[in-house]
């Protein structure tokens, strides 16, 4: 099984690093330690990613404090942005942050009125500066804690709550939609029928027909809410509402815990589905005061239907969730009961992978209740909350494999002879995620990409006829790297270009009166279309011979003047011939 091929802690610590016999184990070890600052990471849970840079955003306690954004990318470099006029707020924990580009950054936060703000950022190779562009506000008073992706389209969506729903029988949701072009709308207030208290909610969008799926679950309640929506050209669309999606009448232990549980999306490529953690009804009470509960993957398809993946250790009823999904694995984080202490101040991941869950690893423990658990998007990333005194540090532990990836070119094929316009397709596969395809046409760089499907578009036209090599580069966002490489055999028909030549008058003669111009024209495919000009000025086109023209010089001034003559042939290709004579007038 392969362990974790990139592992990202946030981890506060006084002056304690974690027991080695408690890291990972097998083919992984600890390969550095980054010092991110002092502060406290700030968000719902799921960390920025964008072509192999990773980014955490925190709260500074050092100096005079504010919001900075930590970068690192898969070489190991790193770097510290103060992000200037970044807004108050009651509550850093509540939002969401994605990089939509190297150097932008969009952060939807806050408990009412929520803002969404805008960071762009220079600098190289990593950001050093930080500019705010834009911030708006969204809701009113009463939203809370909003959720941020961004869709396959380019565009952006939250959706959000309202404190009103606690305590109350009635509550509304919020949805905020950024399109590619730059504008903001909103569809607020959503009205949806709550029964008992507050409200948790997980938003993704699914891979197979890029819907976008809100989930939400209240205080008490015995079911989660499902809202369908829809991305067209004027915005959302919210198609429907379902009050028992998962309940624990019809879904059994696999409904929600029926306090408080913690709800993690993601929109998974992989497995063609969202999936969905959170704490199930298969619990166990300890003390009035500590109740444990197993947590719950579902797979839900576009139908509504719905498996379910069930990790069978009692993690913290309402505690945080993180939920990593890749190809070969899914991972979970969580803070688990201990049952002896009674306490649950330990943060674990585990691994599911060839059918069964791995063994626990240790991450750090938490000296009060823990306050997040963030989780990487498309790499095995958790960032976890610990000890939340003053002058404690933030750490950054990475954890990384020299396993490289899978790659190979399915098409062309080694050998092939290929002509006009190829497609190159790759078959790549690894236990990180990817940060870039490199081709390689005899050893020149010839393309890159970092987004699915890996291909490439080869126009033949513009290569030589011959033998060439193709080669493929994979990297992956730890900085291992593979290639496979063919041969292949370009053999592009070569089309004549026409023989044109200007047969009367010879150049550098003196015309005068009425002269005849005859032009000679062939080619093997055949002659379409013959132009004559005089001094850059179309005179005649003829599409069969001869081809000549009656050119009167008794109205042309005397002088130079320029003869030129253009043939084009069936295939398209085209020869030009052109001479001077002397025009005269004298008799």
């Amino acid at each position: 099984m392969k362990i974790a091929a990139l592992l990202l802690i946030a981890i506060m610590l006084s002056g304690m690093l974690l027991s080695p016999s408690r890291s990972f184990s097998g083919t992984t070890s600890v390969t550095d330690k980054t010092l991110i600052g002092t502060g406290f990471p700030i968000g719902k849970g799921r960390l920025a990613e964008f072509d192999g840079m990773s980014s955490v955003l925190y709260m500074s306690l050092s100096g005079s404090g504010g919001v900075y954004a930590f970068f690192r990318d898969n070489l190991g470099e790193t770097s510290n942005v103060l992000l200037p006029s970044f807004p108050s707020s009651t509550n850093y924990g509540c939002g969401d942050y994605i990089m939509t580009a190297k150097d932008e950054m969009w952060i939807f936060f806050g408990t009412g009125p929520l803002t969404a703000v805008q960071y762009k950022f220079s600098g190289s190779p990593l950001p050093t500066v930080a500019t705010l562009v834009s911030s708006k506000t969204f809701g009113d008073s009463s939203s809370f804690c909003p959720s941020l992706i961004k869709l396959s389209s380019g565009a952006l969506v939250s959706a959000w709550t309202q404190n009103t729903a606690y305590n109350s029988t009635s509550g509304a949701l919020g949805f905020a939609y950024h399109n590619p072009s730059g504008n903001w709308s909103q569809i607020f207030p959503y009205t949806v029928q709550y029964s008992t208290g507050g409200v948790r909610l997980a938003l993704a969008q699914h891979p197979v027909d890029n819907s976008i799926w809100v989930f939400s679950k209240q205080d008490g309640a015995q079911q989660i809410y499902a809202n369908h929506l829809t991305e067209t050209s004027n915005g959302l669309s919210v198609d429907w509402t379902d009050t028992n999606f998962i309940t624990q009448g019809a879904d059994g232990t696999n409904g929600p815990e029926g306090e408080f549980p913690y709800l993690v999306a993601v929109g998974d490529k992989s497995r063609n589905a969202i999936l969905l953690a959170y704490q199930d009804d298969q619990y166990k009470i300890y003390s009035p005061y500590v109740k444990g509960a197993y947590v719950s993957i579902a797979q839900i398809n576009t139908d509504k239907t719905k498996s379910y993946l069930v990790f069978p250790k009692y993690v913290e009823r309402a505690d945080y969730l993180g939920l990593v999904a890749l190809p070969d694995s899914i991972s979970i984080g969580y803070f688990p009961i201990n049952e002896t202490t009674l306490t649950y101040n330990d943060a674990y991941v585990s691994r599911y992978s060839n059918g069964s869950w791995g063994q626990s690893v240790f991450l750090g423990t938490s000296y009060q209740n823990p306050s997040g658990f963030g989780y990487g998007m498309n790499s095995t990333q958790f960032a976890v909350d610990l000890n939340l005194y003053s002058g404690n540090q933030l750490y950054l532990f990475h954890e990384s494999t020299t396993t490289p990836p899978t790659v190979s070119i399915i098409s062309p094929t080694n050998g092939s002879t290929i002509a006009g316009i190829t497609t190159v397709n790759a078959g790549i596969s690894d236990s990180l995620s990817i940060s870039k395809i490199q081709l390689y046409l005899d050893s020149t760089l010839y393309g890159e990409t970092s987004t699915t499907p890996y291909t490439f578009t080869l126009d033949t036209a513009k290569i030589s006829n011959g033998a060439h090599t193709v080669l493929l580069k994979a990297f992956d966002i730890s900085g291992n790297s593979a290639s496979s490489q063919i041969t292949i055999n370009i053999s592009n028909v070569v089309t004549a270009s026409p023989l044109v030549s200007i047969t009367n008058p010879a150049a550098g003669s003196t015309v005068t009166g009425k002269v005849t111009i005859s032009l000679s024209a062939s080619v093997s495919s055949g002659i379409s279309n013959v132009k004559m000009y005089i001094d850059n000025v179309l005179v005649t086109q003829m599409t069969s011979g001869p081809y000549t023209y009656k050119w009167n010089t008794s109205n042309i001034a005397s002088g130079m003047h320029t003869i030129t003559g253009k043939a084009y042939g069936v295939s398209g290709n085209n020869a030009v011939a052109s001479e001077t004579v002397y025009v005269s007038h004298r008799k």
